[in-house]
């Protein structure tokens, strides 16, 4: 029976993958639409990280940057908290660390100062893409919408509870 549940998993994410992949097909289109963006992403935040690296002067080095995505990216795996915070702290903290012997409140202070920072640069970009796309009311118009669509979806879950729990359970 778990195989079966798991079977219709695989099926779905097969013809998903499938689906994505037909960019690769065409490999300029490829190459211009998704690798070359997300190349430029990756750039821009290795100098991001390098910029808050040398504001609090950590040494900007190939190897201090690394060890910080490296460390970033343990952290993502091994979250427990929204966007991985403390976590991160600790990760870059002991990356910092070893690969360059930064005490650890700075490396924590360099940890904190640049997520947050780069939170709330996050936040402001987003705003002005929605601000840009919908315009002001079409942007409060979606987040209304969503809100009363999200709230929906809630009684919708808890009436469905409640209708499994009067039925009780499968096979009585």
């Amino acid at each position: 029976m778990v195989a079966r549940i798991f079977w219709r998993q695989v099926k779905k994410l097969w013809a998903q993958a499938k689906e994505g992949g037909v960019i690769l097909s065409t490999p300029r289109r490829y190459l211009s639409r998704v690798f070359l963006p997300s190349f430029l992403g990756w750039l821009c935040k290795i100098g991001v990280t390098a910029t808050f690296l040398a504001a609090f002067a950590i040494p900007v080095t190939f190897e201090s940057v690394m060890w910080v995505f490296g460390s970033g990216s343990l952290a993502n795996v091994a979250s427990f908290t929204p966007g991985a915070i403390g976590v991160t702290q600790a990760t870059n903290a002991l990356a910092l660390k070893t690969c360059c012997n930064v005490p650890t409140e700075v490396a924590v202070n360099y940890s904190t100062a640049q997520q947050l920072v780069t939170t709330a640069w996050d936040q402001v970009v987003a705003i002005v893409l929605v601000v840009w796309v919908f315009g002001w009311s079409g942007g409060k118009q979606l987040v209304g919408s969503s809100y009363v669509d999200a709230k929906a979806k809630v009684e919708e879950t808890k009436e469905a509870r409640r209708r499994r729990k009067e039925q009780g359970p499968p096979g009585d």
